[in-house]
């Protein structure tokens, strides 16, 4: 079930980044802002994709509280956590990327609004230059959900 659940974070995640305007902001920072590829990936980007890009990594969460509901069915809050990459050409452009999904995950409400999110808080982040024109900027973020608990 917990697979299950996760999944559903992944697609609200997911659907939060296309609900915004992430991409077409993101999209206007290439040297060809007309190019088609995406800017959002799952876990890797496939060779030459252009830059600015981001990559969307899970890392593995647990049980983080636990609640009771009903005399039924219990409820529980578990966690996951959640890394956003951006890979720019230039330092800036990876900061103020970095700050625009800042500015649209951190402390907000999560679409859909049948998502089981209850809270996405940043836990840290930081730039690295990975070359001449490579950087990198990370932002992880802990994402709180509402499950049912296991018996």
């Amino acid at each position: 079930m917990t697979e299950t659940l996760t999944s559903s974070v992944i697609r609200a995640m997911i659907s939060h980044w296309e609900t915004s305007t992430l991409d077409t902001e993101i999209r206007s920072r290439r040297s060809n802002p007309a190019a088609v590829q995406d800017t959002l990936h799952e876990d890797e980007a496939e060779p030459l994709t252009p830059r600015p890009y981001v990559i969307f990594e899970q890392a593995p969460g647990g049980r983080n509280d636990h609640q009771s509901w009903s005399t039924t069915e219990g409820r529980e809050l578990r966690n996951t956590f959640f890394r956003f990459s951006v890979h720019a050409g230039k330092k800036s452009d990876a900061a103020d990327i970095a700050a625009l999904i800042l500015s649209r995950y951190n402390n907000q409400t999560i679409c859909p609004s049948d998502s089981p999110i209850v809270s996405c808080r940043l836990q840290g982040e930081g730039g690295v230059r990975l070359g001449d024109d490579e950087w990198l900027w990370n932002l992880n973020f802990e994402v709180v959900f509402d499950a049912p608990s296991n018996p």
